[in-house]
């Protein structure tokens, strides 16, 4: 599955954030959009409190499917290419 067919409502694993936990972050997609950001609502685990927030694509690794099992997001070519422009301007 690719980030554009993530829908509203579909429970994801986010990339941890270190220096608040080494566990990932957990959440729920609030919409339906297309691009290189989502809206997220981070789940109260893993030491992670509730929030809701936008999230680079990149961020989002993998989500639930219907049988309970986390299954892998890919990253489109033409998404890679925006974020990699985006670390460019944003790093030098």
């Amino acid at each position: 599955m690719t980030h554009n067919e993530l829908r509203k409502g579909m429970r994801v694993q986010l990339t941890p954030l270190p220096i608040i936990s080494p566990m990932p972050r957990c959440g729920i997609i609030m919409d339906n959009t297309k691009g290189i950001t989502r809206m997220v609502k981070i789940q109260e685990k893993n030491g992670y409190f509730g929030d809701m927030g936008s999230v680079y694509i990149s961020e989002i690794l993998y989500y639930l499917d219907d049988t309970g099992l986390f299954e892998p997001v890919e990253l489109s070519k033409a998404h890679e290419k925006k974020l990699d422009l985006l670390t460019q301007i944003h790093w030098g």
